[in-house]
C-alpha cells in the first residue's frame, strides 16, 4: 500500500508542475455481461488559452470479447457545444459526432508484470461545419502491474487521415490506473504533436473516473 501512496503522491506533484494547455475531467460506468461490455462516459475539457469556455464530450461503447486475445469496440461520441476551439488538423475536436470500429490485440502478461496491448480504429468525424473526415488509427500501450490494483503505463498513438492520404498526428500518453473495488481512478498526461505543424503541439493533462456496474 505504501507504494501505491508514494506513486499518487508522484504523480500528483508531476501534474501539478506539468505545463499544460488544457484540462480534462471525466466520468462514466460499464456494465459487462457475459462477453459484451457497455460503456457511457461525460467529459468536460477546459482549453486554458480560452477564457471561460469549455467542451462537453458525451459517448458510449460496446465491446465484445471474441477471445483472451481480440476484443471488438463500436463507439458514438457528441460534442455538445458547437463552437470549434481548435485547428481543423486536430483530428478529436472539430466534429459533432465521432463514428468509431476498433480491434484490440492484447498479449499475455509477461513474467515480469509487464503487458502489451495494441488497438487498430478505424474512425470517421463529422464537424460542425458538414465536413466528414476519415481515419484510422493505431495505438500501442504498455502498462506494468505494480500491484493486482494500481498500473502505471504509457501508450503512443498515430492517426493516418485516410482522405489526405498521409499521417496527421502522433501522440504519446503516460498515466497510472487505480482500481479500488467497483470504482477506478486514473490520471494521465498527453503530448499531442501535430506531424505537418511542430508548432501546434498540444500538453494535455487529466483525470478520470470510472464506476463498473
Amino acid at each position: 500500500m505504501r507504494y501505491i501512496i508514494i506513486h499518487i503522491l508522484i504523480l500528483v506533484v508531476f501534474f501539478q508542475n506539468s505545463y499544460s494547455q488544457e484540462v480534462r475531467l471525466e466520468a462514466g460506468i460499464d456494465y459487462t455481461i457475459k462477453r459484451i461490455n457497455i460503456e457511457l462516459a461525460t467529459e468536460l475539457r477546459k482549453p486554458s488559452i480560452i477564457n471561460n469556455d469549455y467542451l462537453g464530450l458525451i459517448q458510449t461503447e460496446i465491446g465484445y470479447e471474441i477471445s483472451k486475445r481480440f476484443d471488438f469496440e463500436v463507439g458514438y461520441r457528441f460534442k455538445t457545444n458547437i463552437e470549434e476551439f481548435y485547428p481543423e488538423s486536430h483530428v478529436e475536436y472539430n466534429n459533432k459526432h465521432r463514428l468509431t470500429f476498433e480491434m484490440a490485440y492484447n498479449l499475455k502478461r509477461f513474467e515480469n508484470d509487464v503487458k502489451l496491448k495494441d488497438a487498430i480504429r478505424y474512425q470517421t468525424n463529422f464537424s460542425e461545419s458538414g465536413k466528414i473526415k476519415n481515419y484510422l488509427r493505431n495505438s500501442f500501450e504498455l502498462n506494468y502491474k505494480l500491484t493486482n490494483n494500481f498500473k502505471p503505463y504509457i501508450a503512443n498513438i498515430l492517426y493516418y487521415n485516410i482522405d489526405e492520404n498521409r499521417f496527421s498526428e502522433f501522440r504519446i500518453k503516460l498515466g497510472s490506473e487505480f482500481e479500488f473495488g467497483k470504482n477506478s481512478l486514473d490520471l494521465f498526461y498527453i503530448i499531442e504533436i501535430d506531424i505537418a505543424r511542430i508548432e501546434r503541439t498540444r500538453y494535455i493533462v487529466g483525470i478520470a473516473y470510472g464506476f463498473s456496474l
